[in-house]
């Protein structure tokens, strides 16, 4: 989570949420604030880091100061989402085992020091504004003017690079596990496996 003197950002994982807290950073004072050196982060085998994706309500139960904060987050198209994060990672998997993997996985997640994996799993918080991904610039613009952060400039930071459109890489079935398991984020967002309403 990445925090200033007036809100704190709540980065979901592959929502533009480096080039939104790079932006922040690179304009005024802000700090990183979350777990580290948790043994129950099985991504960094319980190296001394901080993790980014924290929920919250995990944060704010170690450092109780920032549930004074407003909060604002991003969301993005869950099945464009998936295919991002499916391509910037070093995995072996196919899209469909690394998709079922993930579902699978999405209980196992939520344990002491780990991130959700869904988007629909951080929306059970009270935000004062949830971006959405698709309007990026807008959303921030209007992030920026809410919490009086001057100057900031998005750039392109951590995008995944691939060969064609997220929704070739879907079958039927794997169309209905996202929509059953990013239910709350799909209907926030007005979502369809096309884009939005």
């Amino acid at each position: 989570m990445l925090v200033n003197k007036n809100a704190a950002f709540v980065h979901i994982a592959r929502t533009g949420g480096t080039a939104i807290a790079n932006a922040i950073r690179r304009v005024g004072e802000c700090a990183y604030v979350g777990l580290v050196n948790n043994p129950a982060d099985k991504i960094h085998k319980g190296a001394n880091i901080y993790t980014p994706h924290m929920h919250p309500r995990k944060v704010c139960e170690s450092v109780p100061l920032l549930n004074q904060c407003d909060f604002f987050t991003f969301v993005r198209n869950p099945w464009d989402r998936f295919v991002s994060w499916y391509e910037s990672g070093d995995t072996e998997k196919t899209f469909s085992e690394f998709l079922h993997f993930t579902a699978d996985k999405r209980d196992k997640r939520r344990a002491p020091g780990s991130y959700p994996i869904c988007q629909s799993d951080y929306l059970d918080w009270n935000y004062k504004i949830v971006g959405r991904y698709e309007s990026i610039e807008a959303h921030f613009l209007l992030v920026c003017s809410s919490f009086g952060i001057k100057g900031a400039k998005l750039k392109r930071d951590g995008a995944s690079i691939r060969q064609r459109d997220y929704r070739k890489y879907y079958s039927d079935r794997e169309i209905e596990l996202v929509e059953m398991i990013e239910t709350e984020v799909v209907n926030l967002g007005g979502y369809t496996f096309e884009g939005t309403k």
